[in-house]
């Protein structure tokens, strides 16, 4: 697994150089916070990527979707068998 850490933030200043501030902002919001486990930190992340690419559908530039795609790959790789579990979470992030 890569760190996630750089593409996400490169995503997010794509985003914001398209004028998608507040989403950029919730984006980068996953990446400052105190996670209890590795898992967690990749499930988190991976719900706020799911969630940015909901909110900016049809407005962000190729490069970003291509970069917040490939943490998702990562995402898949460490949560194969919690795949159900985070779907959930995103329906219910989604719902919000």
């Amino acid at each position: 697994m890569t760190d996630p850490h750089a593409n996400i933030r490169r995503a997010a200043a794509i985003a914001r150089e398209a004028g998608l501030h507040g989403a950029a902002a919730e984006l980068e919001a996953s990446l400052n916070c105190a996670y209890t486990t590795s898992s967690e930190m990749v499930g988190t992340i991976g719900l706020a990527v799911r969630v940015f690419l909901e909110k900016t559908q049809g407005r962000l530039a190729p490069e970003a979707a291509q970069l917040l795609d490939e943490c998702l790959q990562d995402v898949a790789n460490v949560w194969p068998r919690r795949l159900g579990i985070w779907l959930v979470a995103i329906a219910c992030a989604f719902a919000r």
